[in-house]
């Protein structure tokens, strides 16, 4: 069986989540507990057009954003309410939030984790790039592409020269950053049937620009089928990829641990716990339950300003009823199915024998 990596201690190994045992704990009793982690997807404007994307039915629905006043209020908030780290993802490219300079810079004064999910097409400014240098824990770059050809057919930009204008802004980024190389610097690839043969070229190129880690995942699509010839030549370039070119600065992250041998989803658990842990302050001005069903109604906890009252939906009892509705089963894709697993088999049943080390 393929190793997806090499070295256990990064970023995407999902059993960290042992860190918080206490929570986990809670979690398995029923309690809803204050997220640990929570998305903010600042708008959901977007300046490339991805074709998996999980937010397009939304955009095209309303183009919205989250208002200025509600954006600056909320690191405040997220301090107050025990927060520990922010994620500006996932609804469309933040960098076209009119505010986000300042967002970010609220959310350093709050001293609050943050890491920043971003297309980097619009990571070109003296103040966008400050703000980043001096106020995120980690970039995550959605590139998916070793060429300009196959960045157009699967990303499909919406403006001139978006490529070679991204490769500029992560030179820029590896090159300018700040003590202890930080933010850390991850390039993303999605595997897909139009990039797939570009995967070496890829983690090639991003070590070149100084990137320090090199992403890799099948699209989150449950009707998404690859081939044995797709998964075979994915990881023949993942184990090539390795061996030629990590070192101490560099590595490649396979990522399939949460999928079965076709890449298809695995559920290894009765029951959703995990949704607590996360949530995502959509641009909508509305509160998902779960970070992979931001379309999804039946995932929505209703708006979240005034955060006054949005603590009151916090935990109530419409919360919990929503949270043991979830059939895990049913589910598109589950980012947190190893939170799941771990409560289940570490937590309750105490399969890991935590009191032992």
């Amino acid at each position: 069986m393929l190793k997806e990596w090499l070295y256990n201690y990064n970023s995407f190994n999902s059993i960290k989540v042992l860190a918080w045992r206490e929570q986990l704990e809670k979690l398995a009793k029923g309690e809803v507990v204050v997220p640990i982690t929570v998305t903010v997807d600042p708008t959901n404007i977007c300046n490339v057009n991805c074709s998996w994307c999980s937010s397009s039915e939304l955009r095209r629905k309303q183009v919205q954003s989250i208002p200025d006043k509600v954006l600056l209020e909320l690191p405040e908030f997220l301090s107050k309410w025990g927060v520990r780290s922010v994620v500006i993802s996932g609804g469309g490219e933040p960098l076209l939030h009119p505010k986000i300079v300042d967002f970010l810079k609220l959310l350093g004064e709050k001293k609050l984790k943050v890491g920043l999910m971003t297309n980097a097409v619009n990571m070109d400014t003296d103040e966008i790039r400050k703000a980043i240098v001096e106020n995120v824990r980690w970039v995550g770059i959605s590139l998916d592409a070793a060429s300009p050809e196959t960045y157009m057919k699967i990303k499909r930009p919406r403006v001139a020269n978006a490529f070679p204008r991204i490769l500029d802004n992560i030179g820029w980024l590896c090159r300018n950053r700040g003590e202890g190389k930080r933010p850390k610097v991850t390039t993303k690839f999605v595997i897909h049937h139009l990039n797939y043969g570009e995967m070496y070229r890829f983690a090639e190129m991003s070590k070149g620009l100084g990137v320090d880690e090199v992403h890799i995942r099948p699209i989150y699509t449950p009707i998404y089928k690859f081939t044995k010839g797709v998964r075979k030549t994915v990881e023949f370039y993942l184990r090539e990829s390795r061996k030629d070119l990590e070192d101490d600065n560099f590595k490649v992250y396979g990522i399939v641990h949460k999928y079965d041998r076709d890449w298809y989803k695995i559920v290894r658990f009765q029951k959703c716990y995990a949704t607590p842990l996360t949530g995502v302050f959509l641009a909508n001005g509305t509160f998902s339950i779960c970070q992979d069903r931001r379309e999804d109604t039946a995932a929505n906890l209703g708006k979240y300003y005034p955060f006054e009252e949005f603590l009151t939906k916090w935990g109530g009892q419409k919360h919990k009823d929503m949270i043991e509705r979830i059939s895990p089963q049913s589910c598109p894709h589950c980012s947190q199915c190893i939170t799941n697993e771990v409560v289940e088999s570490a937590i309750i049943n105490d399969e890991m024998t935590l009191e032992f080390i």
